[in-house]
C-alpha cells in the first residue's frame, strides 16, 4: 500500500477551497483567460 502525502480528506479540501476562489473571482480559469485573450487581441487588430 502506498503512502501518499495527503489524505482523502484534505485533497478534498483543497479543491472545495480552489473552487470557492474561482467562484468570488480571485482566480480565473483557463477558458476565462483565453477568452480575455482573444477579445483584446481582436481589439488590438
Amino acid at each position: 500500500m502506498e503512502q501518499f502525502p495527503y489524505s482523502v480528506e484534505e485533497l478534498r479540501a483543497s479543491v472545495e477551497e480552489g473552487t470557492r476562489q474561482v467562484e468570488n473571482g480571485q482566480y480565473y480559469t483557463d477558458a476565462q483567460v483565453n477568452r480575455m485573450l482573444e477579445q483584446r487581441n481582436r481589439q488590438l487588430a
